[in-house]
């Protein structure tokens, strides 16, 4: 037999896919929230830029 690639794997085909959807999402969130808040709400230059300087959930977690 040939040798053992991850890709015959079902669980972790599963999980390669589960997370490549996971971070297609988060980069439409990082360019899909900031356009709709524009086109929706027209705020200003710091308003747009204010959510993005504070701390949220696009932080990495503290150790």
């Amino acid at each position: 037999m040939g040798p053992e690639t991850p890709w015959r794997i079902g669980d972790f085909r599963t999980l390669f896919t589960a997370t490549a959807l996971a971070r297609l999402g988060t980069g439409i969130g990082y360019v899909a929230l900031p356009l709709i808040a524009v086109t929706a709400l027209d705020p200003s230059a710091g308003q747009v830029g204010a959510p993005e300087a504070g701390p949220g959930v696009h932080d990495p977690p503290t150790r």
